[in-house]
């Protein structure tokens, strides 16, 4: 969610790793609700809590070869 809109929602059964994280929310939602969002190559800062998919070392890898800002 941001001031110019809202992103795609991901709904996600059961436990979630790092490799589901990535594949169902951050390739899958993120990308392209940001795309949506700010544009293209717009800055922006995403913001998440300290669940143990969010801060899985593929998954900061994952932000970093992305340029996604958290």
């Amino acid at each position: 969610m941001s001031r110019t809109g809202v992103g795609r929602l991901q709904i996600l059964d059961g436990c979630i790793n790092a490799d589901k994280y990535i594949r169902n929310v951050l390739d899958a939602k993120l990308l392209p609700s940001a795309q949506d969002l700010f544009g293209a190559n717009a800055p922006y800062t995403f913001q998440q809590d300290s669940a143990p998919c969010h801060t899985a070392g593929k998954c900061i890898m994952w932000f970093q070869s992305h340029g996604v800002k958290l």
